[in-house]
């Protein structure tokens, strides 16, 4: 019985430092930027960086207005993808899947994509 317990408190412990990840945030400006000011790209079971950037895939990236190449995973299939997004301020950007392109000399399959806004206030 005794060692019935510690296997349920070891159990609950490791559950809750599985599900207590930080969430990490990259921005493409310095300083303090309010969220009107900005696009801010994030969708559960996603990761986004922009094309070229050296740094891993983040789960919120906070971009000043422009026109960008967004790459993203997939975190549940791991399948990547890009989108051509042109964002604006006060927006909250998801990517949604358009489709598949295979490239079979490479022995890859990615996602072709569009970003979809909405207001940050809803």
């Amino acid at each position: 019985m005794k060692y019935f317990l510690y296997l349920i408190v070891l159990a609950v412990v490791a559950i809750t430092l599985i599900n207590c990840q930080e969430l990490t945030v990259r921005n493409n400006y310095t300083g303090f930027r309010a969220d009107e000011e900005i696009a801010i790209f994030s969708q559960k079971g996603h990761r986004f960086k922009l094309d070229g950037d050296l740094n891993s895939p983040v789960d919120r990236l906070n971009l000043i207005p422009g026109s960008y190449i967004i790459e993203y995973i997939d975190l549940y299939s791991n399948l990547r993808g890009a989108a051509y997004c042109e964002v604006k301020a006060g927006n909250h950007y998801a990517i949604k899947a358009q489709g598949f392109q295979d490239y079979p000399q490479y022995m890859k399959r990615v996602i072709k994509g569009i970003c979809v806004a909405k207001s940050i206030s809803e």
